[in-house]
């Protein structure tokens, strides 16, 4: 080896060695004086959580990308916040582009430790090898908490085996979850917008929630719609289609497979589209009558 190289190699791990030093030194003092040198900490419970706030006005879409864990987002009055719970600091990666904010908790070891995103190279720092790592027995989860004022307008999920759940949001927001190995929940959603829901080996179920266009796609589950009050099928336009299974209007049978249900509203407010390649159909809302309104569930043509 070349002396200069021998030069720079033992210059690095002195470097090195003085940063975990000064990282050491910093992090006592910091803990002496009640102050945190990281964005993650143990709760009471024994969980590590992170949390990342949510600008109400700035923040207009966010994207998330998980697998092997549960997502979670849930309307709040006040704040708009990502709460993360029980993952190491170098098993996400959160990334902010203009009005847009991405986690990943997909990433490698190495590529959330140097972010080479943006045109440029940034480390997170040596300061993170000495984070308290989590327990792995205790188990992680995701849950987003969004405001009533916030300027949120696009959320995008990615989930593969993790259940996918939305519920108390009224804001204006187009929803697209891609899911795999995965269900997804949608609980008094109220949106204005649209929503586009598909899932490879999982189930969508929809509850009381009232969106202008929703489009649903499963392969290999099951659709399942419960208006609970929120409309009935004089607000709602149905076409369902399942290629083999049944569909169940108001607690009556298709015995045809594939089987379809087509409904047109009189009074149009919502839109629920659903494509099933292989699972059941079952949708229940307050018509009165138990035959279904328009025609009976019928075999696709």
């Amino acid at each position: 080896m070349k002396p200069t190289s021998l030069i720079f190699l033992a210059l690095s791990v002195v470097l090195l060695i003085g940063g975990f030093l000064t990282c050491s030194i910093a992090e006592s003092m910091a803990k002496s004086r009640g102050i945190s040198i990281f964005d993650q900490k143990i709760n009471d419970e024994g969980d590590a959580v992170y949390v990342y706030n949510l600008s109400d006005e700035s923040i207009t879409k966010l994207s998330l990308v998980f697998s092997d864990v549960d997502v979670t987002v849930i309307g709040t009055e006040n704040e708009s916040y990502i709460e993360m719970k029980n993952f190491r600091v170098n098993d996400y990666r959160t990334t902010l582009s203009g009005s847009s904010v991405t986690v990943d908790g997909t990433v490698s070891f190495f590529s959330s430790l140097i972010d080479m995103s943006g045109g440029g190279v940034q480390f997170k720092g040596l300061r993170y090898f000495f984070l308290e790592k989590p327990d792995p027995d205790r188990p992680r989860s995701v849950t987003v908490y969004i405001a009533e004022n916030s300027g949120l307008k696009n959320l995008s999920v990615t989930s593969t085996k993790g259940t996918v759940t939305c519920r108390d949001l009224p804001n204006a927001v187009d929803y697209s979850v891609n899911a795999v190995d995965a269900d997804i929940r949608f609980d008094r959603i109220n949106t204005i917008s649209v929503a586009e829901l598909k899932t490879t080996n999982g189930n969508i179920t929809v509850k009381g929630s009232e969106i202008a266009t929703l489009t649903a796609s499963i392969e290999n589950g099951n659709f399942s719609v419960d208006a609970d009050g929120a409309y009935s099928s004089d607000l709602t336009t149905y076409n369902l289609v399942t290629a083999e299974g049944i569909v169940t209007y108001n607690g009556v049978v298709s015995k045809e497979t594939p089987s379809e249900l087509k409904i047109t509203s009189p009074a149009p407010k919502c839109l629920i589209k659903a494509t099933v390649t292989k699972g059941n159909i079952t949708v229940t809302d307050d018509n009165d009558t138990a035959e279904p309104p328009a025609v009976d569930p019928a075999p696709a043509q």
